[in-house]
């Protein structure tokens, strides 16, 4: 018999600590001191079962098998559960303190673990709520995997159907997705709760918009699934997305995916799919329609989006290719006797979709409109940024959804990007992961040392106000949407403004570091290209192959200090290793825009001192 520590875990009731966060089997909770930490139970699985195994590295493929027993799931559930641990440790792999990843093996648990929980001596200060207590030593009653039935049959019972209720708060990711990736057989299944369903005859596989999708030929026929409690309900806010293929509106209205009360015409019965008219639509039960704008019967993929914000604005929205095409106000909806969720045709009748279903995802809460059109990008394109064999990349928008990404132009090496407001925008660089899971969607780590440079247009708008544009580099990993001003981030902004002046700003906190002369003969309706090159602490820029000169702290220098003042700052700042490309009419706010970034390039960091130094003097 092995104790708490070394060995299986214990019964259902007990207690451990890791570090200073409780880890309560019994109400499959972690806690830091009075704070619960929000896990989702296929995540709280995972970490009771590497606690358990602590004193050996335990391969993906044997987390693949015991958590994931009856699902097919791919490796990519055990990689992305593993980010969710880490992110609700606040760990991370690169200076692990929880769990350390074994390069092509798996994942091992390195954190202490104690059945005592610690003690913070009080030194005159205030001490980590819940922590402050004296030691106390619990009594934990061991017993086996086999006489408990095995963590599967223990902890893994535990989570199927109450813990989906326990939810404090939405999740902020996926809370079902059926990828559709088996390929063959006759059951699917989402990779996040194991939501699965048999396919009727008829329903046969077929090449999807990532990897395989189903094909539905237009008969009676669909998938339907049952829902013991892990999708949205009645009046709470969700979003729900699906890609679809089809040559025909089947002579009707058809529905590609749904979800809520199985009863006929209930209102509280959400549902994507194909209108009449051969444009999308998104529903309710009882038919309270947000119909779309332009068919999308072409036989080519599209992706459809419905979002309904919740009981405050009962608002709906319906999204295709990631633009948003229409939305109304819906009285209410009803709450759910039972939940049930159905592909390619209504829970009991109805005529049935006609074409390729693929990628159904629900998540719990209002989508904003960058993470709608960074999902439906991020499978849509090929990629915007070569980024020197690193893998495939793509621009994610920040600041809200005011860029229009263009096609990059033959011999450049991105997209271009299109400032369409008049105020604050930008991407920034995000690498594009296979399954394109919102998770994944956020700023990369490009590095800390290197070179980031762009072709950029910076125009006068009407009166005469400036705007500009530039790089950004060293910034937190802003999810779509973000700023990347203040607030926890870091790093620093080069702008180059309509008059040709150069400025170096520091994003938190917030300050303008150095700015250069105002050039003479400067063209706002033509391209210039800016380079920033950043080594440690110092950065040098160059506008159009010459160095600029900048005015900082009352010296006139071509190095730009660069130190990280937002490590001090409160809050403190997070340098992702992060960078892209922003817009702004800053000495204008919110009347101009227009700008435009083309050929943008990251390469490893070199000095720019080749080039000649520019030698204009203010006028």
């Amino acid at each position: 018999m092995k104790s708490a520590i070394h060995g299986a875990f214990p019964t259902p009731g007990a207690k451990l600590w890791l570090k200073e966060m409780e880890l309560d089997l019994g109400a499959r909770s972690l806690r830091r001191g009075s704070e619960v930490v929000p896990l989702r139970p296929k995540t709280f699985d995972l970490l009771v079962y590497l606690v358990d195994h602590r004193n050996r590295i335990v391969t993906k493929e044997e987390l693949l098998t015991e958590l994931w027993p009856d699902a097919a799931v791919t490796m990519d559930a055990v990689v992305q559960s593993v980010l969710d641990l880490r992110r609700s440790l606040g760990d991370s792999a690169r200076n692990p303190q929880f769990i350390k990843t074994v390069s092509k093996v798996g994942y091992q648990f390195i954190a202490k673990v104690s059945d005592s929980e610690p003690v913070v001596r009080d030194e005159g200060t205030a001490s980590q709520a819940g922590l402050a207590k004296p030691p106390r030593r619990r009594r934990i009653v061991i017993a086996t995997l086999v006489a408990l039935g095995g963590i599967a049959g223990v902890a893994l019972s535990l989570s199927r159907v109450e813990s989906w209720r326990q939810a404090a708060e939405p999740e902020r990711f996926e809370v079902a997705w059926w990828k559709l990736n088996e390929g063959s057989g006759a059951k699917i299944n989402d990779s996040i709760h194991g939501l699965n369903a048999a396919l009727p005859a008829g329903v046969s596989w077929t090449s999807g918009i990532a990897g395989h999708g189903l094909m539905f030929t237009g008969r009676e026929m669909v998938v339907r699934g049952f829902d013991p409690g892990a999708l949205p309900k009645g009046d709470a806010p969700r979003t729900l997305t699906a890609w679809i293929k089809t040559p025909t509106t089947n002579a009707d209205s058809t529905i590609a995916f749904m979800v809520g009360d199985p009863q006929p015409d209930s209102a509280s019965t959400l549902t994507l799919g194909l209108h009449e008219s051969g444009t999308a639509v998104f529903a309710t039960g009882h038919h309270f329609e947000v119909v779309g704008k332009r068919r999308i019967d072409d036989d080519r993929w599209h992706q459809i989006t419905g979002v309904f914000e919740g009981r405050e604005s009962r608002r709906m929205r319906l999204f295709v290719d990631g633009g948003e095409e229409a939305e109304a106000t819906l009285a209410a909806l009803s709450p759910n006797r039972e939940s049930q969720w159905a592909i390619g045709r209504a829970f009991s009748d109805g005529t049935s979709f006609h074409g390729a279903i693929d990628d159904i995802r629900v998540f719990a809460r209002a989508l904003r409109p960058d993470e709608i059109r960074s999902l439906y990008r991020c499978l849509a394109t090929a990629g915007d940024i070569d980024m020197r064999d690193r893998g495939t990349y793509q621009f994610v928008t920040l600041f809200g959804d005011r860029v229009e990404v263009l096609p990059r132009r033959p011999g450049e090496n991105s997209a271009a990007v299109r400032n369409t407001g008049n105020d604050f925008a930008g991407v920034t660089i995000a690498r594009r992961e296979p399954d394109c899971g919102l998770r994944t969607i956020h700023g990369a780590d490009v590095g800390q040392d290197l070179n980031i440079e762009a072709q950029l247009l910076v125009p006068i708008g009407s009166g005469g106000a400036v705007t500009d544009a530039g790089p950004f580099f060293r910034s937190r990993r802003a999810n779509p949407g973000d700023g990347i001003v203040g607030g926890t981030s870091a790093g620093f902004w080069v702008h180059l403004d309509s008059t040709g002046q150069v400025r170096v700003q520091r994003l938190h906190p917030n300050a303008i570091l150095a700015f250069s002369d105002t050039p003479e003969g400067f063209d706002p309706k033509v391209f210039h290209r800016l380079e920033a090159a950043v080594d440690g602490e110092t950065l040098e820029v160059a506008l159009d192959s010459r160095v600029v000169t900048f005015e900082a702290g009352g010296v006139r220098t071509t190095r730009v200090p660069s130190s990280p003042a937002w490590e001090s700052a409160s809050p403190k700042g997070t340098n992702g290793g992060s960078a892209g490309i922003a817009f702004s009419s800053s000495r204008n706010r919110g009347q101009a825009g227009g700008q435009e970034a083309r050929d943008i390039r990251v390469t490893p960091y070199h000095s720019l001192a080749s080039l000649p130094v520019t030698t204009i003097q203010s006028r």
